[in-house]
């Protein structure tokens, strides 16, 4: 059996797959439950993934249902799985799922289509993106996000000013326990000057860091756009809206990724200018290109509802939509999924389950889960996880200039000290301790650090 297809992903009923009881399974570990022959296991999981528009998953339980596996033979049921996940167009699946319907006989057929019928009528793409669309909601429980406590503005860069150029930054970065920004990345940027600039006036940012039942936790997907307007310079609002307008038809005409283009676009213009309430809101147009399968606007989407970026926040439809991001490959939902498995904020705790989100997303070259496995390897209480050798791997894998000097340092020394070099690992550490300095950044969680490297024993992380 082919990993992807047919039994390459499963779900079906209950409540949008996303109980903040029980982590989100991968495909892969459901598929591993499935292989074991633990079928009832795999079914729950694979239903999980179903109910979020997982097509593979959707046509596995078609499978289940025609073998017999888990639940009783049901060729009816076999067929409309396979029906609702021939949305993904799939020719293979096609053939299959007529071949079972024209094994039924006739008296049966009327049953299989009202099967059929009732399926899509709950589960359906249409369905499914109407209903995990971004809308009022709130988030319950004991959580709170990061809240800054001092911003610095970018200078604008003197070549720029003089050459009369404007422009935009977008960035997503982390915030550690430490209230400072982490994992720094560029989301986009018309011009690398604009985005030196707003680096560097980033790592001196600093938070309240996010907590859970008091205690400060990382936050991954903060989002930020810096604008570089010179004063006295208009911009050109025929050429704006002649822009907007020629982005919708695109959008309208075609398919996910000029929804999303317009999208992105929308969002950079409304910060030069009032866009027309007729161009839409680029939180719709989010949606409307991840309803049609975008992993990076699943993402985005995802991101801002679980947040509460530019919408009200809602962690059940945030997660759903970040799991279609990671199951897809897209590198930043797989690494924001393992952050709240580790935090427990809106998941249930789940270390080995985040592990393998982070080592997938390490594994599609994702430079902050290489740097998370890394220091997770090294600093781990537990001697099952604490792996020095597979925290050097990650690490070396790393570039010397990444932006994020400090958590490069930070991991290092962590990783030099779990191998036995505690004289390293004390300068790495005091390298880090010093780039803190060099951004006004506290040094509070940096000093025990070094005092315990000093004293040659290794960083544990109290959990």
């Amino acid at each position: 059996m082919n990993d992807r297809k047919p039994m390459a992903r499963i779900l079906v009923s209950l409540m949008l797959a996303l109980a903040a009881s029980r982590a989100l399974a991968s495909f892969d570990e459901a598929l591993a439950l499935y292989r074991s022959k633990d079928y009832v296991a795999a079914l729950t999981e694979f239903r999980r993934l179903a109910e979020i528009g997982d097509h593979a998953a959707q046509f596995n339980i078609g499978v289940m249902y025609y073998r017999g596996e888990s639940v009783g033979p049901d060729p009816i049921q076999a067929y409309a799985w396979m029906a609702l996940a021939n949305q993904a167009g799939d020719p293979a699946w096609k053939k299959m799922c007529d071949q079972v319907y024209a094994g039924l006989p006739e008296s049966q057929k009327p049953v299989a289509d009202a099967t059929k019928k009732d399926l899509f009528t709950r589960l359906s793409d249409q369905i499914l993106a109407a209903q995990l669309a971004p809308e009022l909601a709130s988030v319950e429980g004991n959580y709170r996000s990061a809240r800054a406590k001092k911003r610095v503005a970018p200078p604008y860069p003197v070549s720029m000013r003089k050459e009369g150029k404007m422009g935009s930054v977008e960035v997503v970065y982390a915030v550690g326990v430490d209230g400072s920004t982490r994992l720094h990345g560029i989301v986009s940027a018309t011009n690398v000057e604009f985005a030196s600039a707003v680096l560097r006036a980033l790592k001196q940012f600093q938070y309240e860091p996010a907590r859970l039942n008091g205690k400060p936790v990382e936050e991954y997907g903060l989002r930020l756009q810096f604008i570089f307007k010179l004063e006295g310079v208009n911009v050109d609002e025929y050429a704006t809206q002649r822009r907007i307008d020629d982005l919708h038809e695109k959008a309208n005409k075609g398919g996910a990724t000029e929804a999303y283009q317009y999208a992105l676009a929308l969002q950079t213009l409304s910060s030069f200018t009032e866009i027309p309430a007729s161009a839409g809101n680029p939180n719709q147009w989010y949606w409307t290109a991840a309803a049609r399968g975008n992993a990076r606007a699943q993402f985005s989407l995802g991101n801002n509802l679980l947040y509460g970026n530019a919408c009200t926040p809602d962690a059940r439809k945030g997660l759903a939509w970040l799991q279609r991001a990671a199951e897809a490959g897209q590198g930043e939902a797989q690494y924001v999924l393992a952050i709240e498995m580790l935090s427990g904020a809106r998941l249930a705790p789940d270390r080995d389950a985040a592990l393998k989100w982070l080592e997938r997303a390490a594994n599609g070259d994702f430079a902050a889960a290489k740097l998370k496995l890394a220091w997770l390897y090294a600093t781990s209480p537990d001697e099952k996880v604490r792996n020095p050798s597979a925290a050097q791997s990650y690490l070396k894998q790393i570039q010397d200039k990444f932006i994020d000097q400090l958590s490069l340092l930070e991991v290092r020394a962590a990783v030099a000290a779990a191998s036995g070099d505690f004289q390293s690992a004390a300068r790495l550490q005091q390298k880090a301790i010093d780039e803190a300095t060099r951004y006004e950044l506290p040094t509070e969680t940096l000093e025990p650090k070094l005092k315990a490297y000093r004293e040659g024993k290794v960083w544990v992380e109290v959990v």
